[in-house]
């Protein structure tokens, strides 16, 4: 089973803030275009060139797939965030039991058809905002970070 290397991702974008619980080892965020999921990404990888999280691996690049598959495939705690989920990950040729196989990474993957990709009930979530934040809303909630 994917570990949890991280309970709690915070980016500040511009105006907007992401305050994110990761309560699974899998979490999959579903939802349309513009809900934020790959403006979240543009600011971990602007992040990460000024050296700032360091065990976040972003997959986003459909130009270079089996490039991007073997990055996930050499990964050790990681906290793995996978953008464009529903036609990434079929090219790559990886499932949710890749996920739920790996014993060293942590795995947060967007996707627009609100497919699993091995995310547990408690790990299946949207985003939604309120005035400048930007939370999770986990579709099975429980306890003070649902």
């Amino acid at each position: 089973m994917a570990v949890l290397i991280r309970n709690y991702l915070r980016v500040e974008a511009g105006r907007i803030q992401f305050d994110l619980y990761l309560r699974e080892p899998i979490v999959t965020i579903g939802g349309d275009s513009s809900t934020g999921k790959t403006f979240l990404l543009k600011y971990v990888k602007a992040w990460q060139g000024e050296h700032k999280f360091k065990d976040i691996l972003v997959i986003d690049d459909y130009n270079h797939l089996d490039e991007m598959k073997q990055k996930i495939k050499g990964s050790k705690q990681k906290l793995i965030i996978i953008d464009y989920a529903d036609s990434m990950l079929p090219l790559m040729d990886l499932c949710g039991y890749d996920f739920i196989a790996d014993q060293e990474n942590q795995y947060l993957i967007f996707t627009r058809s609100g497919m699993e990709y091995g995310a547990r009930d408690t790990g299946l979530g949207k985003f939604v905002q309120n005035d400048n934040t930007i939370r999770i809303s986990y579709l099975i909630t429980r306890g003070v970070n649902a």
